[in-house]
């Protein structure tokens, strides 16, 4: 009989956590419903991803749907600019040349971007001049400037990119 206390509490104790478990994942399915609801309310197809850092928590949705890149790869671009600057082959005060002729990481064939196609048309009147890596960094992420961004990853390589990304468990980039 005297094992009777410890079973209690450890029935409420059970108890407790089972409570707490259903209502995280309660909150979390209601999260979850509430975005996928906003989302349904506009065309196109998307993908959220969250984690919280403090407890590790994720939400993923669409978490295997492929999108084409577009500007999403500005972000990875931007974080091997920062792995490279951490290591010391360049500073983000560094300054580079601003071009448009480019080779194809596909077939090396030589291109050219078009101003008229991209969000940011001023950074083209600097071809020829030059332009801290920081600053092309902010034409790239905030801007969203495709010029800015294939100067930024003719210097830290494609390469280099997709094989941080791999590091870093995104396999599918």
């Amino acid at each position: 009989m005297a094992a009777l206390p410890y079973f209690d509490d450890m029935i409420c104790r059970l108890g407790l956590f089972t409570f707490l478990m259903m209502a995280y994942f309660s909150a979390s399915a209601q999260l979850e419903q509430s975005i996928k609801d906003t989302l349904a309310k506009y065309p196109g197809v998307y993908a959220v991803a969250f984690k919280d850092l403090q407890t590790g928590t994720e939400l993923l949705i669409n978490a295997q749907e492929t999108f084409h890149a577009a500007s999403t790869m500005k972000v990875p671009v931007m974080i091997e600019v920062f792995k490279q600057a951490a290591a010391g082959r360049f500073a983000l005060s560094d300054s580079v040349m601003v071009k448009n002729e480019f080779k194809s990481i596909v077939d090396s064939s030589v291109y050219h971007l078009n101003p008229e196609d991209d969000s940011q048309e001023e950074l083209y009147q600097q071809v020829g001049k030059r332009k801290t890596l920081s600053a092309l960094m902010y034409e790239m992420i905030i801007m969203s400037s495709n010029l800015a961004t294939n100067l930024i990853i003719e210097m830290v390589d494609a390469k280099n990119v997709t094989q941080t990304m791999r590091t870093l468990g995104a396999a599918h980039i």
